[in-house]
């Protein structure tokens, strides 16, 4: 009998232990984000006019892990970004584009000169990023690793169809890391100043021969002239880490490069959207 009792308790500690394992388990991919349901939406951008320092990589995307850990070693108090210029399912791997930084300043946030120079030593180069009025953007919850595995794997595809369903011109991708969110958003308007310059040299995505520059296009003062399906200023790509982007091509090429009423009336419907979200 005693023999039994002993391996009854065995059994019940053992289930007991397995209980807890598997609430562990589920809490930590809470956590993570597992059953998070981003908000994707058109608006204003999680960053407005930011000075940043970053390198230039070509190659697989899943390599940027090693880059953003030398970024957070030089610069572990800095929000951390990247910026994503090819779609991988449209690209060869290793002639994919990117850049992985830091942001320095934000606005009229001071430099900090000293940061700078020690990047600059470090072969990170500045560059800065236009303030635009409205992005399609989103956030995910960040604790570690793992949330960005099950944030790119679910945003990207969710980015893809709002843009896809609202016409939209919507490039590069970025992400922002800061200490709870990572931020995804593609600007509206302005993307070429997105482009760093060694992007911008020989690109097929956005050819500058070809393409009209927001600050030479008409606009509200901002700057902010393309954003529809009519303005063909920009090849019209969504750059992402997971998914392809030819569906949303297709769509977008549609315009026939005029203004029509409907076009106007898309970014209208958006700001509606955003205000009342708001």
């Amino acid at each position: 009998m005693a023999d039994i009792a002993d391996q009854t308790w065995i059994f019940i500690a053992i289930a007991v232990l397995l209980v807890l394992l598997a609430l562990t388990i589920v809490y930590f991919l809470v956590q993570c984000g597992l059953f998070y349901t981003p908000d994707v939406r058109a608006g204003n951008p999680p960053i407005q006019n930011v000075t940043v320092m970053y390198k230039y990589r070509q190659g697989p995307y899943k390599d940027t892990g090693d880059f953003f850990t030398d970024t957070i070693e030089l610069a572990p108090a800095n929000r951390t970004f990247g910026v994503y210029y090819d779609d991988p399912k449209q690209t060869e791997a290793d002639q994919c584009r990117y850049i992985v930084g830091c942001i320095i300043s934000e606005g009229k946030e001071a430099t900090d000169k000293g940061l700078m120079d020690k990047m600059k030593a470090e072969g990170y180069k500045s560059f800065k990023f236009p303030s635009v009025t409205h992005a399609v953007k989103t956030e995910f919850p960040f604790t570690n690793h793992v949330s960005i595995l099950i944030a790119t794997s679910r945003v990207y595809p969710l980015l893809a169809a709002y843009i896809k369903d609202h016409h939209l011109c919507a490039h590069p991708c970025l992400e922002i890391y800061d200490e709870n969110y990572i931020h995804f958003m593609a600007p509206l308007a302005k993307q070429i100043q997105f482009y760093v310059p060694e992007v911008r040299s020989g690109s097929p995505t956005l050819s500058l021969a070809e393409t009209t520059s927001p600050e030479d296009s008409p606009s509200d003062g901002e700057g902010d002239a393309s954003y529809n399906s009519g303005d063909t200023s920009y090849n019209t790509t969504l750059d992402s880490r997971d998914i392809s982007s030819q569906d949303i091509r297709k769509e977008m090429g549609k315009g026939d490069g005029s203004e029509g009423e409907s076009d106007r009336s898309s970014f209208e419907e958006l700001e509606v959207e955003e205000d009342m979200k708001e």
